[in-house]
């Protein structure tokens, strides 16, 4: 999917149980967003490194423009993964340049 539509982004939450994380992500990091909480669609991911949790945020109105076309043609989708997300730079940083879009990945800080 578009990286340019998804938020990628950390939060710092204490908790070890998966469902106060997922209660808390989305106020953590509610100063990140342009829209409502509730207006947004929150994926967890692990840990990093510094141990905190990896998120991304999608407006539910573009997640659900994807289902849409997914629906059409019947396909059996199993992950959603952003552009940016397949750029892999394991020790050192890394550009894709893609039609006039460029996909970053930090080195064990993120995708951008």
């Amino acid at each position: 999917v578009p990286g340019s539509d998804v938020l990628h982004t950390t939060a710092v939450v204490p908790s070890r149980q998966y469902r106060r994380i997922a209660q808390a992500v989305p106020y953590m990091i509610e100063e990140n967003l342009a829209v409502d909480v509730e207006d947004c669609f929150f994926a967890l991911g692990d840990r990093n490194a510094q141990g905190d949790i990896e998120v991304a945020v999608v407006g539910f109105d573009i997640m659900q423009s994807w289902f849409d076309e997914i629906e059409q043609p019947g396909l059996n989708v199993t992950a959603l993964i952003t552009e940016h997300e397949l750029v892999n730079a394991e020790a050192d940083s890394a550009i894709v340049l893609d039609r006039g879009q460029a996909h970053i990945d930090l080195a064990g800080n993120g995708s951008v």
